[in-house]
């Protein structure tokens, strides 16, 4: 009707010659409110596919994925690109155009309200290495990664073991314990808080603001609720950092009193806050990157250790693979090559999220594959699959201990964005699988899974590889049944 009223007008008015420049601006300024008006359109409908696709449940897949080559496929209606290849998620994962740092356009992807109400969010989690690219991500994991040196982590073995001797004592006596709730949560929780100088009392707290933070990332639910419970997180979490720093510093200043020690090299006792907190004094860290990189420690210290426990108690217990477990009994000199075996198979890290981020001089995309990866675009590298790739591993899906290019997986991501702890966590899971499951002459010589394999279930995160329990006993024949009985580790030592 409009477009005909429009029409009609221009007729009558095209026989007085002095009306036309008029017409033709008017027709001008319609022509620019259409194009807008349909910019703004599919710029909000790539917002809302960026919030669909960051914050969307795993188990959800698209109806509407266009597979574009063996390994790598197109949603249209996320706008992203999925990656499988053990290659080609290598390649993209230190392609400097394909970036980490996409909080700015997932947080554009939400009404001006609510990015003012988030803000604190996006600045404590634009401090994480995970979401920084380029040198200021490197400088910021140089710094760090110090904190977590071979050399480091060797002084901290006596640790690791004292803090799974303990938990170790609650259960022995028991028929039967969940290793998730008993073992592979506590330990790298335990070890963690000890390595970055929080307090014992603080366990419960940090379990807690941590697993909001989890569910942030990957978990179901309301988006924005999520966004308030995780953003009510952190200013919790800030609070009570400062009273930690606080008591640092004063434990700090006291030491030196006593024992005069100003300028002396740092002491193996030393905990990673102390540390952050003088790399400040001498100008390598800024003070705004100490809080939230202490929480990321905290988090990417314990969560993807405990999946690695309790993935490598469910591979060497399953009666399936009872020949790999006695293999390693047998010679316990594979136990590094089984690290890289349970790793490569049951990788903590399920995928790492990137986004196209092409300068404008070079073109706004690049070409991967003959596609084009376009600006804005979402890229999710599959580390599950990458290192099931049979061109780099052949038989994947064989579960073999002595299997040498293990070595090559990508469990803990890969480029400059790989895991900073993962020498701890490997160090941990070294020991425990020695202490329990290799060692022979202990009360768990007879473990055993006390649940059907199938039966396990994973909790629903975008990001982790978590098993929600995993039961074993020592009592042949013995068989978990989660309708009558429960794990009994939490409850008798609350």
């Amino acid at each position: 009707m409009e477009l005909t009223k429009l029409s009609s007008m221009v007729t009558v008015h095209l026989t007085d010659m002095t009306t036309l420049p008029i017409l033709l601006t008017v027709l001008s300024i319609i022509a620019l409110a259409v194009y807008l008006t349909h910019k703004i359109r599919i710029r909000a409908l790539r917002k809302q596919q960026l919030l669909h696709f960051a914050f969307k449940h795993a188990s959800s897949p698209s109806t509407t994925t266009t597979t574009t080559s063996g390994d790598l496929s197109y949603d249209p209606k996320e706008n992203s690109w999925t990656v499988r290849g053990y290659e080609d998620c290598t390649k993209l994962c230190r392609n400097p155009a394909i970036a980490a740092n996409f909080l700015p356009s997932l947080m554009d992807g939400l009404d001006r309200s609510n990015r003012n109400e988030f803000s604190l969010l996006v600045e404590f989690f634009s401090r994480w290495p995970l979401f920084q690219d380029g040198e200021a991500q490197e400088a910021l994991h140089r710094c760090m990664r110090r904190f977590f040196s071979v050399q480091r982590v060797e002084r901290l073995q006596g640790m690791v073991e004292e803090e799974l001797q303990v938990l170790l004592d609650r259960i022995v006596e028991e028929e039967s314990w969940d290793v998730v709730e008993c073992l592979a949560r506590p330990l790298p929780l335990r070890v963690i808080m000890r390595v970055l100088g929080f307090a014992d009392v603080d366990e419960g707290r940090l379990r807690e603001w941590a697993d909001v933070v989890e569910e942030w990332f990957g978990g179901q639910g309301d988006l924005l609720t999520r966004f308030q419970r995780c953003q009510d997180a952190l200013k919790e979490y800030l609070v009570h950092f400062e009273a930690t720093a606080a008591r640092i510093r004063s434990d700090k200043a006291a030491r030196q009193k006593k024992d005069g020690d100003i300028g002396s090299p740092p002491r193996p006792s030393r905990c990673v806050i102390e540390d952050m907190l003088d790399a400040v004094e001498h100008g390598s860290l800024a003070v705004a990157d100490v809080a939230p990189n202490v929480f990321f420690l905290l988090a990417a210290g314990h969560e993807t250790t405990t999946s690695l426990l309790a993935n490598s108690f469910l591979l060497l217990l399953d009666p399936r693979h009872t020949s790999q477990l006695t293999r390693l009994r047998q010679d316990p000199g594979l136990l590094e090559t089984c690290l890289n075996e349970l790793l490569r198979v049951s990788s903590p890290i399920k995928e790492m999220v990137r986004q196209v981020q092409v300068p404008p001089q070079q073109g706004h995309r690049i070409v991967f594959k003959g596609h084009e990866l376009v600006n804005g675009q979402m890229v999710k590298l599959l580390n599950t699959c990458a290192n099931m790739d049979p061109s780099v591993f052949p038989d994947p899906h064989v579960f073999d201990i002595r299997r040498q290019e293990a070595r090559r997986h990508i469990a803990f991501g890969c480029g400059s964005h790989s895991c900073l702890g993962q020498v701890l966590g490997r160090a941990q899971a070294r020991t425990v699988l020695q202490k329990v499951l290799v060692t022979r002459g202990t009360p768990f010589d007879h473990l055993h899974l006390a649940m059907d394999p199938e039966d396990v279930e994973r909790l629903p995160l975008d990001s982790i590889n978590m098993i929600k329990e995993l039961h074993v006993s020592t009592v042949p024949g013995f068989s978990f049944k989660s309708s009558l009985q429960s794990s009994t580790c939490n409850k008798k030592h609350a």
